[in-house]
């Protein structure tokens, strides 16, 4: 089977999306996405970093002929209380599995508020009708992950520090993905 894994951080340099407590989306996203690639290919995967706009992105993603495709974002509200991870899927049947599974691992690893899964194609079904063309637009089975909230100063705080949570938040999206391509081989 095909061991290729799509990896993502949601925006770009140009386009860095939500800012908040001194934190980019992106800068963070990067992170969790530096640390994801090592997981995966410990797990034995070939993780496939794709960057820049969103056009360059799901082109590279489907040239890539990939497993899945994992874009990473974070959350953001004008409520500074909104907490908790979610995770979103588009039309592909497979999408929706495999948003369950990060998101069961993503809850499961960061103790944190489950704001389940959720439908976001192109259509708009969330904020920024833009970011869900990820899972529109990418050929394989794909995954929004937005697993806290920068604008919850609670959870920025977790990205911060010594104790930064970057790398949990990176195993609990490949548990997610393991746990998605354990069930899809049977």
């Amino acid at each position: 089977m095909n061991k290729r894994v799509v990896i993502a951080a949601g925006h770009w340099p140009l386009a860095p999306g939500a800012q908040y407590f001194g934190l980019s989306e992106h800068d963070e996203a990067l992170k969790v996405v530096g640390h994801l690639g090592k997981i995966l290919r410990a797990l034995g995967y070939e993780p496939v970093t794709v960057a820049g706009p969103l056009g360059m992105k799901t082109g590279a993603a489907n040239a890539a002929d990939a497993l899945c495709a994992v874009e990473v974002h974070f959350n953001a509200s004008t409520n500074p209380t909104a907490d908790g991870c979610e995770t979103l899927y588009g039309s592909d049947p497979h999408d929706k599995p495999l948003a369950e599974a990060i998101q069961k691992a993503l809850v499961a690893r960061l103790r944190i508020r489950d704001r389940g899964t959720k439908f976001a194609d192109y259509a708009g079904t969330v904020d920024t009708v833009g970011e869900c063309a990820w899972t529109r637009l990418i050929k394989c089975p794909a995954a929004i992950v937005e697993p806290l909230f920068l604008s919850n100063a609670q959870e920025a705080g977790r990205l911060q520090g010594e104790l930064a949570e970057h790398a949990q938040i990176a195993a609990a999206i490949a548990e997610g993905i393991r746990g998605w391509e354990l069930k899809i081989e049977d």
